[in-house]
């Protein structure tokens, strides 16, 4: 199956406000420093893609290179990696948070789990819409970078640990 990328133009459908108003409501760390108006231009710079249960979430056409990263609208997405989960993302998760920083990142495979939306962001929109907004906005994203990073890492510290742990019980 395909995925079905959604057309649009500077805006966000109608059809999917409801998702991103629900994620403004309650940003994740990536996000929370800004203000309401910063993160709804944000999330219009992306554009939505809906996906199947199990299909692979993929760059549609782009080069990998050009996808910048993905936030969850709705359900649920695993990565894995070498046949692993090593993390699973809900609406509110954004996957990719080090593209602005990093070209052509060793990706994982990214696999929804259920039926979901996410938002894609290419990187050329991205980097637009920091161009177009004061260089604090940009300061105060890199600061959230790190803080979201160091959860991901926690979190797979936490898996590896779990893991560890059940094979112990073998």
């Amino acid at each position: 199956m395909e995925a079905k990328e959604l057309n649009t133009t500077d805006t966000v459908p109608q059809k999917y406000r409801h998702l991103t108003d629900a994620v403004l409501n309650r940003p994740p760390v990536l996000f929370r420093s800004f203000t309401r108006e910063d993160l709804s231009g944000f999330f219009d710079s992306g554009v939505p893609v809906e996906y199947v249960m199990l299909e692979e979430i993929k760059p549609n056409g782009l080069p990998e290179s050009e996808v910048t990263g993905y936030l969850v609208l709705e359900g649920m997405i695993e990565v894995r990696r070498n046949g692993f989960v090593i993390e699973e993302f809900r609406p509110g998760d954004f996957i990719g948070e080090s593209f602005l920083h990093v070209r052509n990142m060793h990706r994982c495979e990214l696999r929804a789990q259920m039926s979901s939306v996410v938002l894609m962001f290419n990187r050329a929109p991205v980097l637009e819409f920091f161009r177009n907004r004061p260089e604090k906005l940009l300061r105060i994203f890199t600061l959230n970078v790190i803080e979201s990073q160091h959860r991901h890492i926690y979190n797979l510290y936490l898996r590896i640990a779990e893991c560890a742990k059940q094979r112990e019980e073998k």
